[in-house]
Protein backbone atom coordinates (compact mmCIF):
# COMPACT_ATOMS: atom_id res chain seq x y z
CA UNK A 1 0.00 0.00 0.00
CA UNK A 2 2.87 2.35 0.80
CA UNK A 3 4.42 1.70 -2.61
CA UNK A 4 1.09 2.56 -4.23
CA UNK A 5 0.95 5.89 -2.40
CA UNK A 6 4.51 6.79 -3.41
CA UNK A 7 3.84 5.91 -7.02
CA UNK A 8 0.42 7.57 -7.24
CA UNK A 9 1.65 10.44 -9.45
CA UNK A 10 3.52 8.01 -11.67
CA UNK A 11 0.47 5.77 -12.11
CA UNK A 12 -1.73 8.74 -13.02
CA UNK A 13 0.85 10.03 -15.50
CA UNK A 14 1.26 6.65 -17.19
CA UNK A 15 -2.50 6.12 -17.28
CA UNK A 16 -3.01 9.41 -19.12
CA UNK A 17 -0.23 8.52 -21.58
CA UNK A 18 -1.80 5.11 -22.13
CA UNK A 19 -5.24 6.54 -22.82
CA UNK A 20 -4.14 9.42 -25.05
CA UNK A 21 -1.82 7.31 -27.20
CA UNK A 22 -4.55 4.67 -27.53
CA UNK A 23 -6.88 7.41 -28.82
CA UNK A 24 -4.20 8.71 -31.19
CA UNK A 25 -3.74 5.19 -32.56
CA UNK A 26 -7.47 4.68 -33.02
CA UNK A 27 -8.02 8.02 -34.75
CA UNK A 28 -5.05 7.75 -37.13
CA UNK A 29 -5.49 7.08 -40.82
CA UNK A 30 -3.51 4.27 -42.41
CA UNK A 31 -0.42 5.28 -44.37
CA UNK A 32 0.71 4.17 -47.81
CA UNK A 33 3.04 1.66 -46.11
CA UNK A 34 0.17 -0.11 -44.34
CA UNK A 35 -1.93 -0.19 -47.52
CA UNK A 36 1.05 -1.64 -49.38
CA UNK A 37 2.06 -4.16 -46.68
CA UNK A 38 -1.45 -5.57 -46.79
CA UNK A 39 -0.26 -7.31 -49.96
CA UNK A 40 2.42 -9.94 -50.49
CA UNK A 41 5.70 -8.24 -51.38
CA UNK A 42 6.86 -9.21 -54.86
CA UNK A 43 3.36 -9.86 -56.19
CA UNK A 44 1.08 -7.56 -58.15
CA UNK A 45 -2.14 -7.70 -56.15
CA UNK A 46 -2.01 -10.77 -53.90
CA UNK A 47 -3.51 -9.71 -50.58
CA UNK A 48 -2.16 -11.21 -47.34
CA UNK A 49 -4.86 -13.69 -46.32
CA UNK A 50 -2.91 -16.19 -44.22
CA UNK A 51 0.21 -16.68 -42.15
CA UNK A 52 1.70 -18.50 -45.13
CA UNK A 53 1.23 -15.33 -47.20
CA UNK A 54 3.10 -13.36 -44.52
CA UNK A 55 5.96 -15.86 -44.67
CA UNK A 56 6.15 -15.54 -48.47
CA UNK A 57 6.03 -11.75 -48.25
CA UNK A 58 8.88 -11.64 -45.72
CA UNK A 59 10.99 -13.98 -47.81
CA UNK A 60 10.56 -11.76 -50.86
CA UNK A 61 11.21 -8.64 -48.78
CA UNK A 62 14.46 -10.06 -47.33
CA UNK A 63 15.72 -10.73 -50.85
CA UNK A 64 14.57 -7.53 -52.53
CA UNK A 65 14.13 -4.66 -50.06
CA UNK A 66 15.27 -4.90 -46.40
CA UNK A 67 16.59 -7.10 -43.63
CA UNK A 68 13.95 -5.85 -41.17
CA UNK A 69 11.76 -8.89 -41.65
CA UNK A 70 11.19 -9.27 -37.89
CA UNK A 71 9.44 -5.91 -37.52
CA UNK A 72 7.77 -6.18 -40.91
CA UNK A 73 6.49 -9.61 -39.97
CA UNK A 74 4.79 -8.05 -36.93
CA UNK A 75 3.42 -5.23 -39.11
CA UNK A 76 1.96 -7.75 -41.58
CA UNK A 77 0.48 -9.77 -38.71
CA UNK A 78 -1.32 -6.75 -37.23
CA UNK A 79 -2.65 -5.78 -40.66
CA UNK A 80 -3.82 -9.36 -41.18
CA UNK A 81 -5.63 -9.78 -37.85
CA UNK A 82 -6.78 -6.15 -37.59
CA UNK A 83 -5.15 -2.95 -36.38
CA UNK A 84 -7.26 -2.79 -33.20
CA UNK A 85 -4.87 -5.28 -31.56
CA UNK A 86 -2.00 -2.94 -32.37
CA UNK A 87 -3.96 0.02 -30.99
CA UNK A 88 -4.16 -1.79 -27.64
CA UNK A 89 -0.59 -3.08 -27.48
CA UNK A 90 1.30 -0.03 -28.74
CA UNK A 91 0.45 2.28 -25.78
CA UNK A 92 1.49 -0.54 -23.42
CA UNK A 93 4.86 -0.78 -25.18
CA UNK A 94 5.29 2.99 -24.80
CA UNK A 95 4.61 2.71 -21.06
CA UNK A 96 7.18 -0.08 -20.80
CA UNK A 97 9.60 2.09 -22.78
CA UNK A 98 9.26 4.95 -20.25
CA UNK A 99 9.62 2.60 -17.27
CA UNK A 100 12.77 0.99 -18.70
CA UNK A 101 14.19 4.45 -19.40
CA UNK A 102 13.71 5.37 -15.74
CA UNK A 103 15.10 2.06 -14.45
CA UNK A 104 18.29 2.35 -16.52
CA UNK A 105 18.95 5.99 -15.63
CA UNK A 106 18.02 5.93 -11.93
CA UNK A 107 17.65 2.29 -10.91
CA UNK A 108 14.01 2.88 -9.99
CA UNK A 109 10.63 3.78 -11.45
CA UNK A 110 10.77 7.49 -10.65
CA UNK A 111 8.10 10.06 -11.40
CA UNK A 112 10.65 12.73 -12.23
CA UNK A 113 12.59 10.46 -14.59
CA UNK A 114 9.45 9.33 -16.44
CA UNK A 115 7.97 12.84 -16.66
CA UNK A 116 11.21 14.44 -17.89
CA UNK A 117 11.85 11.54 -20.26
CA UNK A 118 8.32 11.86 -21.64
CA UNK A 119 8.58 15.60 -22.29
CA UNK A 120 11.86 15.01 -24.13
CA UNK A 121 10.07 12.82 -26.67
CA UNK A 122 6.79 14.73 -26.83
CA UNK A 123 8.35 18.18 -27.09
CA UNK A 124 12.02 17.62 -27.93
CA UNK A 125 11.82 15.64 -31.17
CA UNK A 126 10.05 16.45 -34.47
CA UNK A 127 8.73 12.94 -35.02
CA UNK A 128 6.70 11.80 -31.99
CA UNK A 129 3.80 10.73 -34.19
CA UNK A 130 6.04 8.77 -36.54
CA UNK A 131 7.93 7.07 -33.70
CA UNK A 132 5.12 6.38 -31.23
CA UNK A 133 1.77 6.48 -33.07
CA UNK A 134 2.17 5.40 -36.69
CA UNK A 135 1.89 1.62 -37.01
CA UNK A 136 4.88 1.05 -39.29
CA UNK A 137 6.91 3.75 -37.53
CA UNK A 138 6.28 2.43 -34.01
CA UNK A 139 7.08 -1.14 -34.98
CA UNK A 140 10.27 -0.04 -36.76
CA UNK A 141 11.49 2.25 -33.98
CA UNK A 142 9.61 2.27 -30.65
CA UNK A 143 9.28 -1.50 -30.30
CA UNK A 144 12.92 -2.38 -31.22
CA UNK A 145 14.23 0.42 -28.97
CA UNK A 146 12.05 -0.82 -26.11
CA UNK A 147 13.57 -4.30 -26.57
CA UNK A 148 17.01 -2.67 -26.68
CA UNK A 149 16.36 -0.96 -23.33
CA UNK A 150 15.26 -4.28 -21.79
CA UNK A 151 18.49 -5.90 -23.00
CA UNK A 152 20.50 -2.91 -21.80
CA UNK A 153 18.92 -3.10 -18.35
CA UNK A 154 19.65 -6.82 -17.93
CA UNK A 155 23.20 -6.58 -19.26
CA UNK A 156 23.98 -3.53 -17.13
CA UNK A 157 22.65 -5.27 -14.03
CA UNK A 158 24.61 -8.47 -14.68
CA UNK A 159 27.90 -7.11 -16.06
CA UNK A 160 28.41 -3.58 -14.75
CA UNK A 161 26.58 -3.75 -11.43
CA UNK A 162 27.60 -7.37 -10.82
CA UNK A 163 24.13 -8.33 -9.58
CA UNK A 164 22.61 -11.79 -10.13
CA UNK A 165 19.89 -12.38 -12.68
CA UNK A 166 16.79 -14.45 -12.03
CA UNK A 167 16.53 -17.71 -13.95
CA UNK A 168 13.89 -16.33 -16.31
CA UNK A 169 16.08 -13.31 -17.01
CA UNK A 170 18.99 -15.56 -17.97
CA UNK A 171 16.70 -17.59 -20.20
CA UNK A 172 15.50 -14.57 -22.18
CA UNK A 173 18.89 -12.84 -22.40
CA UNK A 174 20.16 -14.67 -25.50
CA UNK A 175 16.93 -14.61 -27.57
CA UNK A 176 16.40 -10.97 -26.57
CA UNK A 177 19.92 -10.09 -27.72
CA UNK A 178 19.35 -11.84 -31.06
CA UNK A 179 16.01 -10.08 -31.60
CA UNK A 180 17.51 -6.66 -30.82
CA UNK A 181 20.34 -7.24 -33.27
CA UNK A 182 17.95 -8.53 -35.92
CA UNK A 183 15.31 -5.82 -35.52
CA UNK A 184 16.56 -2.53 -36.94
CA UNK A 185 19.83 -1.04 -38.25
CA UNK A 186 19.99 2.01 -35.98
CA UNK A 187 19.31 -0.10 -32.90
CA UNK A 188 21.97 -2.58 -34.03
CA UNK A 189 24.53 0.22 -34.49
CA UNK A 190 23.83 1.82 -31.10
CA UNK A 191 23.70 -1.40 -29.09
CA UNK A 192 26.68 -2.80 -30.96
CA UNK A 193 28.83 0.17 -29.95
CA UNK A 194 27.59 -0.17 -26.37
CA UNK A 195 28.74 -3.82 -26.28
CA UNK A 196 32.12 -2.93 -27.77
CA UNK A 197 32.85 -0.17 -25.27
CA UNK A 198 31.62 -2.27 -22.33
CA UNK A 199 33.94 -5.08 -23.46
CA UNK A 200 36.89 -2.67 -23.63
CA UNK A 201 36.24 -1.18 -20.19
CA UNK A 202 35.54 -4.52 -18.49
CA UNK A 203 38.39 -6.55 -19.97
CA UNK A 204 40.46 -6.57 -16.74
CA UNK A 205 37.48 -7.67 -14.62
CA UNK A 206 36.49 -10.33 -17.16
CA UNK A 207 39.20 -12.77 -16.08
CA UNK A 208 38.00 -12.64 -12.47
CA UNK A 209 34.41 -13.58 -13.29
CA UNK A 210 32.95 -17.01 -12.78
CA UNK A 211 32.95 -19.24 -15.84
CA UNK A 212 29.15 -19.14 -16.06
CA UNK A 213 29.19 -15.34 -16.15
CA UNK A 214 31.91 -15.27 -18.79
CA UNK A 215 30.02 -17.71 -20.99
CA UNK A 216 26.68 -15.90 -20.67
CA UNK A 217 28.17 -12.46 -21.37
CA UNK A 218 30.05 -13.71 -24.44
CA UNK A 219 27.06 -15.69 -25.73
CA UNK A 220 24.85 -12.61 -25.37
CA UNK A 221 27.17 -10.59 -27.58
CA UNK A 222 27.42 -13.45 -30.09
CA UNK A 223 23.63 -13.80 -30.25
CA UNK A 224 23.31 -10.06 -30.81
CA UNK A 225 26.05 -10.17 -33.46
CA UNK A 226 24.38 -13.00 -35.39
CA UNK A 227 21.11 -11.09 -35.47
CA UNK A 228 22.84 -7.87 -36.54
CA UNK A 229 24.77 -9.60 -39.34
CA UNK A 230 21.60 -11.26 -40.67
CA UNK A 231 19.93 -7.86 -40.64
CA UNK A 232 22.70 -5.73 -42.12
CA UNK A 233 23.84 -8.17 -44.80
CA UNK A 234 20.39 -9.08 -46.08
CA UNK A 235 20.40 -9.24 -49.92
CA UNK A 236 17.49 -6.79 -49.92
CA UNK A 237 19.62 -4.04 -48.36
CA UNK A 238 22.03 -4.11 -51.30
CA UNK A 239 19.17 -4.34 -53.80
CA UNK A 240 17.54 -1.32 -52.15
CA UNK A 241 20.69 0.77 -52.46
CA UNK A 242 20.42 0.58 -56.24
CA UNK A 243 16.95 2.16 -56.12
CA UNK A 244 17.72 4.88 -53.55
CA UNK A 245 20.86 6.39 -55.04
CA UNK A 246 23.47 4.01 -53.65
CA UNK A 247 25.99 4.60 -50.87
CA UNK A 248 27.49 8.05 -50.55
CA UNK A 249 29.32 9.94 -47.84
CA UNK A 250 27.27 12.84 -46.52
CA UNK A 251 26.95 14.26 -43.03
CA UNK A 252 24.12 16.60 -44.02
CA UNK A 253 21.33 14.31 -42.79
CA UNK A 254 23.13 13.69 -39.49
CA UNK A 255 23.46 17.44 -38.89
CA UNK A 256 19.81 17.99 -39.83
CA UNK A 257 18.65 15.26 -37.46
CA UNK A 258 20.84 16.60 -34.64
CA UNK A 259 19.27 20.01 -35.17
CA UNK A 260 15.90 18.29 -34.85
CA UNK A 261 16.76 17.23 -31.29
CA UNK A 262 18.48 20.52 -30.44
CA UNK A 263 16.23 21.06 -27.41
CA UNK A 264 17.38 17.77 -25.89
CA UNK A 265 21.02 18.51 -26.75
CA UNK A 266 20.77 21.87 -25.00
CA UNK A 267 19.04 20.33 -21.98
CA UNK A 268 21.78 17.70 -21.72
CA UNK A 269 24.51 20.34 -22.06
CA UNK A 270 22.92 22.44 -19.32
CA UNK A 271 22.56 19.43 -17.03
CA UNK A 272 26.24 18.55 -17.53
CA UNK A 273 27.30 22.09 -16.64
CA UNK A 274 25.13 22.02 -13.51
CA UNK A 275 26.65 18.67 -12.50
CA UNK A 276 30.16 20.12 -12.72
CA UNK A 277 29.14 23.27 -10.83
CA UNK A 278 27.38 21.35 -8.04
CA UNK A 279 30.26 18.88 -7.83
CA UNK A 280 32.67 21.78 -7.25
CA UNK A 281 30.32 23.41 -4.73
CA UNK A 282 29.18 20.42 -2.67
CA UNK A 283 32.17 18.09 -3.17
CA UNK A 284 29.65 15.25 -3.51
CA UNK A 285 31.34 12.36 -5.35
CA UNK A 286 30.14 11.60 -8.84
CA UNK A 287 28.38 8.25 -9.03
CA UNK A 288 29.68 5.48 -11.27
CA UNK A 289 26.96 6.04 -13.86
CA UNK A 290 27.71 9.78 -14.02
CA UNK A 291 31.40 9.07 -14.55
CA UNK A 292 30.76 6.42 -17.19
CA UNK A 293 27.89 8.03 -19.06
CA UNK A 294 30.25 9.13 -21.81
CA UNK A 295 31.64 5.62 -22.23
CA UNK A 296 28.30 3.84 -21.96
CA UNK A 297 25.98 6.22 -23.78
CA UNK A 298 27.46 9.39 -25.31
CA UNK A 299 30.43 7.87 -27.14
CA UNK A 300 28.42 4.86 -28.45
CA UNK A 301 25.74 7.30 -29.65
CA UNK A 302 28.24 9.47 -31.51
CA UNK A 303 30.14 6.57 -33.11
CA UNK A 304 26.91 4.77 -34.05
CA UNK A 305 25.80 7.87 -35.98
CA UNK A 306 28.73 7.59 -38.38
CA UNK A 307 27.39 4.64 -40.45
CA UNK A 308 24.31 6.74 -41.22
CA UNK A 309 26.56 9.14 -43.17
CA UNK A 310 26.98 6.53 -45.90
CA UNK A 311 23.38 5.33 -46.12
CA UNK A 312 20.95 6.72 -48.65
CA UNK A 313 18.16 7.32 -46.12
CA UNK A 314 18.20 8.69 -42.57
CA UNK A 315 14.78 10.15 -41.67
CA UNK A 316 14.33 12.01 -38.39
CA UNK A 317 12.34 9.12 -36.89
CA UNK A 318 15.47 6.92 -37.22
CA UNK A 319 17.14 9.12 -34.56
CA UNK A 320 15.16 7.44 -31.76
CA UNK A 321 17.86 4.93 -30.60
CA UNK A 322 20.45 7.72 -30.49
CA UNK A 323 18.08 10.15 -28.78
CA UNK A 324 17.29 7.52 -26.14
CA UNK A 325 20.98 7.29 -25.16
CA UNK A 326 21.13 11.08 -24.89
CA UNK A 327 17.99 11.19 -22.72
CA UNK A 328 19.37 8.45 -20.44
CA UNK A 329 22.51 10.58 -19.95
CA UNK A 330 20.33 13.63 -19.20
CA UNK A 331 18.35 11.67 -16.60
CA UNK A 332 21.56 10.38 -14.99
CA UNK A 333 22.74 13.98 -14.56
CA UNK A 334 19.38 15.03 -13.11
CA UNK A 335 19.47 12.07 -10.72
CA UNK A 336 22.87 13.26 -9.46
CA UNK A 337 21.64 16.85 -9.08
CA UNK A 338 18.69 15.71 -6.94
CA UNK A 339 21.14 14.28 -4.43
CA UNK A 340 23.29 17.39 -4.05
CA UNK A 341 21.14 19.87 -2.11
CA UNK A 342 17.55 19.98 -0.87
CA UNK A 343 16.69 23.07 -2.92
CA UNK A 344 17.89 21.29 -6.06
CA UNK A 345 15.73 18.26 -5.27
CA UNK A 346 12.70 20.51 -4.68
CA UNK A 347 13.31 22.39 -7.93
CA UNK A 348 13.50 19.14 -9.89
CA UNK A 349 10.33 17.81 -8.25
CA UNK A 350 8.45 20.98 -9.18
CA UNK A 351 9.86 20.88 -12.71
CA UNK A 352 8.77 17.23 -12.99
CA UNK A 353 5.16 18.11 -12.18
CA UNK A 354 5.22 21.01 -14.65
CA UNK A 355 6.60 18.94 -17.53
CA UNK A 356 4.24 16.06 -16.72
CA UNK A 357 1.29 18.43 -17.01
CA UNK A 358 2.73 19.96 -20.19
CA UNK A 359 3.37 16.65 -21.92
CA UNK A 360 0.02 15.12 -20.98
CA UNK A 361 -1.71 18.31 -22.12
CA UNK A 362 0.02 18.11 -25.50
CA UNK A 363 -0.92 14.45 -25.88
CA UNK A 364 -4.51 15.01 -24.75
CA UNK A 365 -4.96 18.07 -26.97
CA UNK A 366 -3.59 16.25 -29.99
CA UNK A 367 -5.80 13.24 -29.27
CA UNK A 368 -8.73 15.67 -29.35
CA UNK A 369 -7.48 17.11 -32.66
CA UNK A 370 -7.23 13.60 -34.12
CA UNK A 371 -10.78 12.86 -32.99
CA UNK A 372 -12.11 16.17 -34.33
CA UNK A 373 -10.33 16.39 -37.67
CA UNK A 374 -8.81 13.03 -38.67
CA UNK A 375 -11.46 10.52 -37.61
CA UNK A 376 -14.37 12.18 -39.53
CA UNK A 377 -12.49 12.33 -42.82
CA UNK A 378 -11.15 8.83 -42.26
CA UNK A 379 -14.73 7.58 -42.00
CA UNK A 380 -15.85 9.73 -44.95
CA UNK A 381 -13.14 8.30 -47.20
CA UNK A 382 -14.23 4.75 -46.35
CA UNK A 383 -17.86 5.74 -46.99
CA UNK A 384 -17.14 7.32 -50.39
CA UNK A 385 -15.11 4.29 -51.48
CA UNK A 386 -17.89 1.92 -50.40
CA UNK A 387 -20.52 4.00 -52.21
CA UNK A 388 -18.48 4.16 -55.41
CA UNK A 389 -17.83 0.42 -55.40
CA UNK A 390 -21.52 -0.24 -54.73
CA UNK A 391 -22.38 1.81 -57.82
CA UNK A 392 -19.79 -0.04 -59.91
CA UNK A 393 -17.34 2.87 -60.17
CA UNK A 394 -13.61 2.23 -60.10
CA UNK A 395 -12.47 5.88 -60.07
CA UNK A 396 -13.30 7.27 -56.64
CA UNK A 397 -13.49 10.88 -55.43
CA UNK A 398 -12.91 11.34 -51.68
CA UNK A 399 -12.81 14.44 -49.43
CA UNK A 400 -9.56 16.42 -49.42
CA UNK A 401 -8.14 17.27 -46.01
CA UNK A 402 -7.74 21.03 -45.56
CA UNK A 403 -6.99 21.41 -41.85
CA UNK A 404 -3.25 20.64 -41.87
CA UNK A 405 -2.39 23.84 -40.01
CA UNK A 406 -4.54 22.65 -37.11
CA UNK A 407 -3.10 19.15 -36.68
CA UNK A 408 0.60 19.59 -37.43
CA UNK A 409 1.59 21.94 -34.62
CA UNK A 410 3.44 19.38 -32.51
CA UNK A 411 4.18 16.58 -34.97
CA UNK A 412 1.97 14.23 -32.95
CA UNK A 413 -1.17 13.83 -35.07
CA UNK A 414 -0.50 12.04 -38.34
CA UNK A 415 -2.28 12.74 -41.59
CA UNK A 416 -1.66 10.28 -44.40
CA UNK A 417 -4.33 11.78 -46.64
CA UNK A 418 -4.81 11.39 -50.39
CA UNK A 419 -3.87 14.28 -52.66
CA UNK A 420 -5.84 15.80 -55.53
CA UNK A 421 -4.31 13.81 -58.36
CA UNK A 422 -4.17 10.06 -58.31
CA UNK A 423 -0.43 9.57 -58.73
CA UNK A 424 0.19 10.68 -55.15
CA UNK A 425 1.75 7.90 -53.08
CA UNK A 426 -1.14 7.73 -50.59
CA UNK A 427 -3.65 7.79 -53.46
CA UNK A 428 -1.86 5.00 -55.33
CA UNK A 429 -1.61 2.55 -52.44
CA UNK A 430 -5.02 3.45 -51.01
CA UNK A 431 -6.58 2.65 -54.39
CA UNK A 432 -4.69 -0.64 -54.47
CA UNK A 433 -5.88 -1.45 -50.94
CA UNK A 434 -9.54 -0.76 -51.74
CA UNK A 435 -9.37 -2.51 -55.11
CA UNK A 436 -10.24 0.46 -57.32
CA UNK A 437 -8.51 2.02 -60.31
CA UNK A 438 -7.83 5.43 -58.79
CA UNK A 439 -8.57 7.70 -55.84
CA UNK A 440 -8.59 11.48 -56.09
CA UNK A 441 -9.38 14.06 -53.42
CA UNK A 442 -11.40 17.26 -53.76
CA UNK A 443 -12.30 19.93 -51.23
CA UNK A 444 -15.95 20.30 -50.18
CA UNK A 445 -17.69 22.74 -52.52
CA UNK A 446 -15.03 22.32 -55.21
CA UNK A 447 -14.73 20.21 -58.35
CA UNK A 448 -11.84 18.62 -60.23
CA UNK A 449 -11.54 19.45 -63.91
CA UNK A 450 -9.60 16.91 -65.97
CA UNK A 451 -8.65 17.48 -69.61
CA UNK A 452 -7.07 14.62 -71.56
CA UNK A 453 -4.80 15.34 -74.50
CA UNK A 454 -3.00 13.42 -77.22
CA UNK A 455 0.10 14.21 -79.22
CA UNK A 456 3.02 16.04 -77.62
CA UNK A 457 3.36 15.62 -73.87
CA UNK A 458 2.70 18.79 -71.90
CA UNK A 459 4.29 19.42 -68.48
CA UNK A 460 3.80 23.20 -68.26
CA UNK A 461 2.04 24.55 -65.18
CA UNK A 462 -0.56 26.52 -67.12
CA UNK A 463 -2.47 29.18 -65.24
CA UNK A 464 -6.10 28.98 -64.21
CA UNK A 465 -7.59 32.41 -64.87
CA UNK A 466 -10.80 34.29 -64.15
CA UNK A 467 -12.34 34.67 -67.61
CA UNK A 468 -14.04 37.93 -66.61
CA UNK A 469 -11.06 39.72 -65.05
CA UNK A 470 -8.15 37.75 -66.59
CA UNK A 471 -6.62 37.43 -63.11
CA UNK A 472 -4.65 34.30 -62.25
CA UNK A 473 -6.57 32.29 -59.64
CA UNK A 474 -4.60 29.04 -59.68
CA UNK A 475 -2.41 26.68 -61.64
CA UNK A 476 -2.71 23.34 -63.33
CA UNK A 477 -1.53 20.51 -61.04
CA UNK A 478 1.39 18.75 -62.69
CA UNK A 479 2.76 16.63 -59.87
CA UNK A 480 1.57 15.33 -56.53
CA UNK A 481 3.66 16.31 -53.50
CA UNK A 482 4.47 12.64 -52.85
CA UNK A 483 4.22 11.44 -56.42
CA UNK A 484 4.74 7.96 -57.76
CA UNK A 485 5.94 8.13 -61.35
CA UNK A 486 6.64 11.09 -63.64
CA UNK A 487 4.88 14.44 -63.91
CA UNK A 488 1.33 14.54 -65.22
CA UNK A 489 1.89 15.15 -68.96
CA UNK A 490 -1.07 13.55 -70.74
CA UNK A 491 -3.74 14.98 -68.43
CA UNK A 492 -4.36 18.54 -67.36
CA UNK A 493 -6.00 18.79 -63.94
CA UNK A 494 -7.07 21.71 -61.82
CA UNK A 495 -9.61 22.39 -59.07
CA UNK A 496 -12.05 25.29 -58.75
CA UNK A 497 -15.05 26.23 -56.59
CA UNK A 498 -18.21 24.63 -57.96
CA UNK A 499 -19.92 28.00 -58.42
CA UNK A 500 -17.05 29.19 -60.64
CA UNK A 501 -17.56 26.57 -63.36
CA UNK A 502 -17.36 28.36 -66.71
CA UNK A 503 -15.72 31.43 -65.14
CA UNK A 504 -12.43 29.91 -63.89
CA UNK A 505 -10.77 28.29 -66.91
CA UNK A 506 -7.38 26.95 -67.95
CA UNK A 507 -5.38 29.25 -70.23
CA UNK A 508 -3.60 27.07 -72.79
CA UNK A 509 -2.12 27.66 -76.27
CA UNK A 510 -4.11 26.86 -79.40
CA UNK A 511 -1.78 24.00 -80.38
CA UNK A 512 -2.42 22.25 -77.05
CA UNK A 513 -6.16 22.97 -77.23
CA UNK A 514 -6.24 21.25 -80.61
CA UNK A 515 -5.06 17.98 -79.00
CA UNK A 516 -7.82 17.78 -76.40
CA UNK A 517 -9.71 14.49 -76.58
CA UNK A 518 -11.95 14.69 -73.53
CA UNK A 519 -12.87 16.93 -70.61
CA UNK A 520 -14.65 15.76 -67.47
CA UNK A 521 -15.79 17.25 -64.17
CA UNK A 522 -15.42 15.27 -60.94
CA UNK A 523 -16.93 15.64 -57.49
CA UNK A 524 -18.66 13.43 -54.92
CA UNK A 525 -21.62 12.93 -57.27
CA UNK A 526 -19.42 11.19 -59.81
CA UNK A 527 -17.57 11.85 -63.08
CA UNK A 528 -19.36 13.57 -65.97
CA UNK A 529 -18.36 15.05 -69.36
CA UNK A 530 -18.22 18.84 -69.61
CA UNK A 531 -18.12 21.23 -72.57
CA UNK A 532 -14.64 22.46 -73.51
CA UNK A 533 -15.84 26.06 -73.57
CA UNK A 534 -16.48 25.84 -69.83
CA UNK A 535 -12.99 24.62 -68.89
CA UNK A 536 -10.45 26.19 -71.27
CA UNK A 537 -9.92 29.73 -72.43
Amino acid sequence: MEIGKKQKKTIILLAVVLLTVFCLNCFSIMAADEHNYSFVVGTENQRVNSLKDIQLSLSNMYQSWTGRILVHGIISFFLYVGTFLYNILNPIVLILFLILLSKIATGKINFYAISIGLICFVWGIPSFGENFVWLSGSLNYLWPVCAMLALLLLYDKYILQDKPLATWQKLILLPLAFLVGFSQENTAFVMGMFFILVAITQIKKFWKWKTSKKVLSIMTIIAFGIGALLLLFAPGNFARLTTTGGMHVSFTLIVQNLMGILKILLAYGLSLILVLVMRAKTKKPLGMMVKKQFILFIIPMVIALLPMAVLAEFPSRAMLPYTVFLVISLLINISYLRQTENWMKTAIEIASVVVAIASTYLLSYNAFLAYKYVEPIKQEIAFQVAMAKHEGQDRVIVPAFTEYQKIQRDGIVLGFFPETIDNGMNNFYMAKYYGVKSIEAVQEGHVIIEIDITGEEVANEYNVIDRETQEIVGKRIVRAVNAIGPDMVGRMIYTIPKEKIGQYVLAIPKEVKANITEAVIKDFSGIKPIELTKVVN
